[in-house]
């Protein structure tokens, strides 16, 4: 009898203990993903793509079937030590575009907006530098990219109120009619300051209120200060091929379109959210989101949109400068990829053509529909191998070119010898290689960034590492020509007071 019952507790046991695991939800997905994917695979490809851009951390979730089917995370989430878990938060970049929209999308449904409404129904003083073009744009306008404010609008990163930084493009020319697409974080800064106009909260609060606290995600912040309080991940930028943490400054007007925080597990509700499986938004506002305009094919409102294998793809990475991430899925087949990673590397995403985040999650949606993943052939050590040497050649040209600067006194004093005339020999000899390094050192500071269509300091965030050694450079190049120039006046003005001496002495004699 005693054997008896031992054996129906340990049955109970067993029975309570399998039904724990099932209602897991990390071991439910596990197993749903085992069932669909190899998660060695996964996990294999991701360490690889991590690897080949030495990425310190990374979260991951994967969406089957509706439903959360893989998460992880991968590497260390801050230098401690401390690792990357689904739950670790990331700052979005351009990720945060498709919250916007949703919060507009929102104030639509309520009926406190409308999507044809002029801008300046709710933001009267907005002109553009162009007052007619201000007159016409529409919030549908910016939630597709169609108001003619132009790419490289660059609002500066400061603590100003979102309302203050929206005035500022009252000095920005919009450079295509409106109606153009052209993709501009600045027209989402516009929506998220209609969302604190309509609302009558910051653009902050509200997210928090109806998206974040709606869908429990709860390591989703408005906040910085509060995500670090909470275990957000270090950012790293790049030097010289090594991922550096660094915190840079946070730019909170700049939440509409770059700097909500969130992790990838709260990404994954979300997301679920604009698959129809969580309340937030009625089908048909989901539905306009993921639908393009004639003028702008390729995006909706906060979201890129595409196809793979013949089904709609939609979409958004984010690219700032100490993270990336992406967002993905397939609406049809109820699939989805989110991939937030700590670090960036632009000098990476210029030789491949694209960024870790957006590698790796298509990659994996690729294993998803059973194909192999495209894999990164060339390691970021490799391409940082070149531009080492690259810049080191430079730096040692200049060094150079510096070291032989003792021999210019000699060169200037036999010139001076030759007997030429000071004018005929500054402008000869000494203007050319003066003028020479001047015109280097600015070429350097304002030549290459206005070539890479950016200022010296969007270069300096993105990277630091060239853009360090281009100022070294530039300044020694300045250096070069300043000391050229010095010396050069002070040997000629004392050839001349020579000259004039020996004239007077020898007129003295005569």
């Amino acid at each position: 009898m005693k054997e008896t019952m031992r054996i129906y507790r340990l049955n109970f046991l067993f029975v309570v203990s399998c039904v724990f695991v099932l209602l897991s939800p990390t071991s439910f997905a596990q197993e749903t993903a085992l069932a669909a994917v190899d998660a060695t695979e996964i996990d294999a490809f991701v360490l690889s793509e991590m690897e080949a851009d030495r990425v310190p951390g990374a979260a991951l979730v994967v969406i089957e079937a509706g439903e959360i089917a893989y998460v992880k995370g991968y590497g260390t989430a801050v230098s401690n030590g401390t690792p990357v878990t689904a739950e670790t938060s990331f700052i979005l970049g351009s990720v945060s575009k498709p919250v916007t929209a949703t919060a507009i999308m929102q104030l639509v449904e309520s009926g406190k907006i409308a999507l044809d409404d002029p801008v300046q129904k709710y933001l009267p003083w907005l002109e553009t530098a162009n007052p007619d073009v201000g007159a016409a744009i529409t919030i549908r306008h910016l939630l597709h990219h169609t108001s003619g404010l132009p790419t490289s609008a660059y609002l500066p990163i400061n603590e100003e109120p979102l309302a203050e930084r929206v005035k500022r493009l009252n000095d920005v020319m919009p450079t295509a009619p409106v109606g153009t697409f052209q993709y501009s974080s600045p027209n989402y800064q516009v929506l998220g300051l209609i969302v604190e106009v309509v609302s009558g909260q910051s653009f902050g609060d509200y997210i928090q209120e109806h998206i974040y606290t709606p869908l429990e995600m709860a390591h989703s912040f408005v906040s910085q200060t509060n995500a670090q309080a909470n275990g957000m991940a270090d950012g790293h930028r790049i030097w010289f091929g090594f991922p550096v943490a660094n915190e840079l400054p946070f730019d909170e007007a700049g939440l509409p379109n770059g700097y909500l925080i969130s992790s990838a597990q709260d990404m994954a509700q979300f997301m679920l959210a604009h698959m129809n499986k969580r309340p937030l938004l009625s089908p048909q506002s989901i539905q306009a989101m993921q639908t393009p305009s004639e003028n702008s094919p390729n995006y909706g409102f906060g979201w890129q949109l595409g196809t793979w294998d013949k089904q709609p793809l939609v979409m958004h990475g984010g690219a700032g400068q100490n993270f990336r991430t992406m967002a993905l899925m397939l609406p049809d087949a109820k699939q989805g990829v989110i991939v937030l990673i700590n670090s960036a590397t632009f000098v990476g995403d210029m030789a491949r053509g694209d960024h870790t985040a957006r590698r790796i999650a298509f990659g994996i949606t690729n294993l998803l529909q059973g194909d192999r993943p495209v894999t990164t052939s060339e390691a970021i050590q490799q391409i940082y191998f070149v531009i080492n040497g690259v810049l080191a050649v430079l730096l040692l040209m200049t060094l150079w070119q510096l070291w032989r600067l003792r021999h210019w006194p000699a060169k200037v004093t036999a010139w001076l010898v030759d007997g030429e005339r000071v004018g005929r020999l500054f402008w000869r000899h000494v203007a050319p290689s003066v003028g020479g390094d001047f015109l280097g050192g600015a070429f350097i500071l304002f030549g290459i960034p206005y070539l890479f269509g950016a200022s010296l300091g969007a270069m300096w965030l993105g990277v630091p590492d060239i853009t360090a050694v281009l100022i070294l450079l530039a300044f020694f190049s300045l250096l070069s020509g300043l000391i050229k120039l010095i010396v050069s006046v002070r040997l000629i003005r004392e050839a001349a007071l020579q000259k004039n001496s020996d004239t007077l002495g020898f007129q003295g004699t005569s």
